[in-house]
């Protein structure tokens, strides 16, 4: 949950740094799925992914996507960090509640 502080930072600001982030126990879990897609991305064998040019990429999409073959990206942006957080902006930025999303899978 945001502070008020937090509250009137993002305000102003138009961010909030929210510290922890992360739950307990998950960050290195976080680190090495986000690794193991990477490899998978500049290898080729994931094909979802915006390029800054032939040689490195700056995105991977469809994280949530079962062939992935992890559930802690899942896990995380379903923890309670991250629900609360995102709960509170969208009081505070209604219009972010109006933005379409689906997964094309």
């Amino acid at each position: 949950m945001l502070t008020p502080d937090q509250q009137r930072q993002y305000k102003a600001e138009g961010y909030v740094l929210i510290d922890p982030a992360i739950p307990d126990g998950m960050l290195e879990r976080l680190r090495a799925a986000a690794n193991r897609i990477t490899v998978r991305t500049r290898s080729g064998d994931w094909p979802h992914h915006r390029s800054t040019g032939e040689d490195d990429i700056w995105g991977i999409g469809n994280l949530l996507h079962p062939e992935v073959g992890t559930r802690v990206f899942g896990e995380y942006m379903a923890s309670p960090i991250v629900i609360e957080v995102v709960a509170d902006l969208l009081v505070l930025a209604p219009s972010l509640q109006k933005r379409p999303y689906s997964l094309n899978w």
